[in-house]
């Protein structure tokens, strides 16, 4: 299953949270909050999701990556409740089928 995390974090009010005149990104908080993480799971693998994240490309997970992924969301200590939130509801969001599969 493929996820991008590009997309703006959004406040309260469903719109934008902007920081220093610029949309915040959730894949650009994200990434940096999973690699400021230590000592859980496959280092070279969550470096991996958040250099994508940050950059704004997509992330294969298989089912067992996903709970991972999903467990280190919800433990992340500097987060908070609105960007883990907006990351656990686009986890959860179906995929788009891919093509030709």
């Amino acid at each position: 299953m493929k996820f991008n995390f590009n997309e703006p974090l959004l406040g309260l009010d469903l719109k934008p949270v902007m920081q220093e005149g610029k949309e915040a990104n959730l894949g650009k908080m994200l990434g940096n909050h999973i690699n400021g993480m230590t000592g859980e799971g496959d280092s070279i693998k969550i470096r991996g999701w958040g250099i994508k994240m940050w950059s704004g490309e997509d992330i294969e997970l298989d089912e067992s990556d996903l709970e991972v992924l999903r467990g280190l969301i919800k433990k992340l200590p500097m987060a908070s409740h609105l960007i883990r939130g907006q990351a656990l509801v686009l986890l959860n969001r179906k995929p788009a089928p891919e093509i030709g599969g």
